[in-house]
């Protein structure tokens, strides 16, 4: 079960520390926190590329959303795939991210954590990971488990 049905007041502080109050199994709720830099990296630097010929606006090449072109131009019509990502079991996503944001999203209020991530090749893609997945509350303190 995620950490969000058991916790309130879910944020983060400086980009990558996320907070809560956690209910422990006696009802009562803690204060905790954990870095998500210690855990949560961005994929970056060595990604496969797809070669696009122009135009590089045409998003019907790829039906259903598989993939997006939009940023083939400034490759060079290159699209990178695979970088530019959040990874879990990885480190400092934070130190590659921008514009960092954490939103309680839909009626079960997942926490997705929002961030424009480095490609490794000077641009940004932007990503989101449901920190859910792979983050509990055990006791009344947020924990990582593995995952993936």
């Amino acid at each position: 079960m995620g950490f969000h049905k058991t916790s309130m007041d879910i944020q983060l502080k400086h980009n990558h520390v996320l907070c809560a109050y956690c209910r422990r199994p006696t009802g009562e709720a803690t204060y905790s926190e954990l870095d998500l830099n210690g855990f949560l990296g961005a994929k970056k630097g060595k990604g496969g590329s797809l070669l696009v010929p122009p135009p590089y606006n045409d998003d019907s090449i790829f039906p259903n959303g598989t993939l997006s072109i939009t940023n083939a131009a400034a490759n060079q019509g290159r699209i990178i795939i695979g970088v530019g990502k959040f990874a879990w079991s990885a480190e400092n996503f934070a130190d590659h991210a921008s514009g960092v944001d954490l939103q309680l999203e839909g009626p079960t209020h997942e926490p997705i954590l929002h961030a424009q991530l480095s490609d490794g090749i000077g641009g940004f893609r932007e990503d989101k990971v449901n920190l859910a997945d792979c983050i509990k509350n055990e006791d009344g303190h947020l924990r990582f488990m593995q995952c993936f």
